[in-house]
């Protein structure tokens, strides 16, 4: 599968890696797992890196569905920063900020991975 995820830091940090071409089926996969995951602390911070994904088979409906999924699943306030080179993966990292818009989760989109970890407040990924 396209998406890696890792749950660090006894359940306080998801760090989720989109990678290659992701396709619809691929974002539905990842929503039925990790929407509402048992093993994430309820204020988690999230760091989406989608910098090397291709999405030639991603569709706005797809993305609309995961922000849907994951505000339906949401149990606290969280943080996420989603960071995106400036090319196709910006466009959707943007649309699913603003479908999540109102969600009491806070989203932000980056083009650098250092200034998403300052955002979210830590000096590097928990190992």
């Amino acid at each position: 599968m396209p998406i890696r995820v890792r749950v660090l830091g006894s359940g306080t940090f998801m760090h989720s890696v989109f990678e290659g071409n992701v396709s619809d089926d691929d974002v539905r996969e990842y929503a039925e797992k990790w929407a509402g995951a048992k093993n994430l602390s309820e204020d988690y911070l999230g760091l989406v890196d989608v910098r090397q994904m291709q999405a030639r088979e991603l569709s706005s409906p797809a993305i609309r569905d995961l922000a849907a999924r994951f505000t339906a699943a949401q149990r606290g306030a969280s943080r996420t920063a989603i960071v995106a080179s400036p090319t196709v993966g910006y466009g959707l990292a943007r649309m699913y900020q603003a479908e999540r818009e109102g969600s009491g989760q806070e989203i932000q989109v980056f083009d650098e991975i250092e200034a998403a970890l300052a955002w979210l407040g830590v000096d590097e990924i928990p190992g």
